[in-house]
């Protein structure tokens, strides 16, 4: 079986770190979002599949300097992603799966500049694993 899908998805991930100086940096993904090709077999009702391709998501930065400054930044980012599911046919058009990715998205450079800091750029770097569980409906015969 070959396929297409795509997904968005509202989350609160945080991270939190303090750098050399003692600086507060603070990250919050607001949400990720993918579109992978799906390959898979059927062994009657069950469908084992794997997945590949491209995701998306929303990072909102922000650092409490020592000296009392802040700054904040939102940028996307863009990255891969890849996973494996089980997909098990309920009825005709009812469908059940549980799913694991991973998303990729590698250090990026945050402009984080402050007047007291003019070339604030820390490093942060961004990798979501996720566990999903579904119902699905499908419309059609």
């Amino acid at each position: 079986m070959l396929g297409v899908e795509g997904d968005f998805d509202w989350t609160s991930l945080k991270g939190s770190g303090t750098d050399s100086l003692g600086n507060s940096i603070n990250t919050n993904t607001q949400w990720t979002s993918t579109v992978t090709g799906r390959i898979g077999a059927a062994f009657d009702r069950l469908l084992a599949y794997g997945k590949g391709g491209v995701a998306f998501a929303n990072d909102e930065s922000s650092v409490n300097l020592i000296s009392g400054a802040t700054a904040s930044a939102s940028n996307t980012r863009t990255g891969w992603t890849a996973g494996a599911g089980l997909e098990y046919a309920l009825a005709q058009n009812w469908t059940a799966r549980i799913e694991y990715d991973c998303l990729g998205f590698g250090s990026e450079t945050l402009n984080l500049a402050t007047t007291a800091f003019p070339t604030y750029n820390p490093g942060a770097s961004l990798n979501v694993q996720e566990v999903k569980a579904g119902i699905n409906f499908k419309f059609g015969p």
